[in-house]
């Protein structure tokens, strides 16, 4: 079953997609958004994360500018919402969400991530910054020069607290190859 919920954080709001399993949760997963909004590919996932008998949540990570959904094909719509992304609001956001399911009775490694395109990065960032289930990228850049005030990824690499799992793929020119080898 899935809904949408609102959490407040920092005096906005938030809303969180989420998909509960049939049964009993066997621990949580936090889904991190695309750079194109929340597309019915991350509440996809969601629900096959839910079916697979873990709950997840995704958090609308472009709620402080609008909470868009933008076109695959329209990169230049999407680059004001990126480039709004900083550090404090990443963190605040992950917060909310650790908040939230800590509610639903789960914390710590009992939680895993994941993250797409640009949400890779924000993913990577959380598995460096908490002792998770596990940590999982789907490309996400970033990888040597940082992103969103974040370090880059190869800088974060020794301090990961979680396990870790990339995914990248040498179609993506956005991303060299060299930089994922490091």
């Amino acid at each position: 079953m899935s809904s949408t919920v609102t959490v407040t954080i920092a005096g906005s709001e938030m809303k969180l997609y989420t998909a509960q399993p049939a049964g009993a949760a066997k621990g949580a997963v936090i889904v991190i958004q695309e750079a194109f909004g929340m597309t019915d590919h991350i509440k996809d996932i969601c629900n096959r994360i839910a079916e697979a008998g873990y709950l997840a949540v995704a958090p609308h990570v472009f709620h402080r500018t609008g909470d868009p959904l933008i076109s695959y094909e329209n990169m230049r719509d999407v680059m004001p919402h990126l480039m709004a992304l900083n550090r404090a609001d990443i963190e605040t956001d992950l917060k909310a969400c650790f908040d939230y399911l800590a509610g639903q009775s789960f914390k710590g490694r009992q939680v895993g991530i994941i993250g797409f395109c640009m949400g890779g990065t924000i993913s990577f960032f959380a598995g460096a910054e908490y002792e998770l289930g596990a940590a999982v990228t789907y490309y996400g850049g970033g990888i040597a020069q940082g992103r969103f005030g974040l370090p880059g990824l190869a800088e974060m690499a020794p301090g990961l607290k979680t396990p870790w799992q990339g995914n990248f793929g040498d179609l993506d020119q956005q991303i060299p190859v060299a930089e994922v080898e490091q």
